[in-house]
């Protein structure tokens, strides 16, 4: 089950962090890449190529799905995290204490050093 997680992930990343550059060259016109010019590993964030009377588009996969799939198995948006965001966004600060209950406050600076705030 590892390697299809590895597997899932390292898609996902290709095409989160892909993008038009590596599949067509910018200047005063657009110009497609050679396939031999693109990494084959990039090819899975093409999601299609179409060609219509001389002129090729190319489609790629979402972008910000990959990247909110990506954030969520990371925990990155989990509902605790969401929380903690909307309380910053009040001046407030979280953080745990020694006996590892979780604290808030509105000043960072006066809670000792061992604790991480978040």
């Amino acid at each position: 089950m590892k390697k299809l997680e590895e597997m899932t992930i390292n898609e996902l990343e290709v095409v989160a962090f892909s993008n038009i550059t590596d599949f067509v060259t910018l200047g005063h016109t657009v110009r497609l890449k050679p396939i031999k010019e693109i990494p084959p590993e990039k090819l899975i964030a093409i999601a299609s190529i179409t060609q219509k009377r001389g002129e090729t588009t190319i489609k790629l996969h979402d972008k910000v799905k990959a990247l909110s799939l990506i954030g969520d198995y990371l925990g990155l948006f989990s509902e605790f995290n969401a929380a903690i965001a909307a309380l910053r966004k009040y001046g407030l600060y979280v953080y745990q204490d020694d006996g590892g209950r979780w604290q808030i406050s509105e000043d960072p600076i006066h809670q000792p050093q061992s604790e991480q705030v978040y």
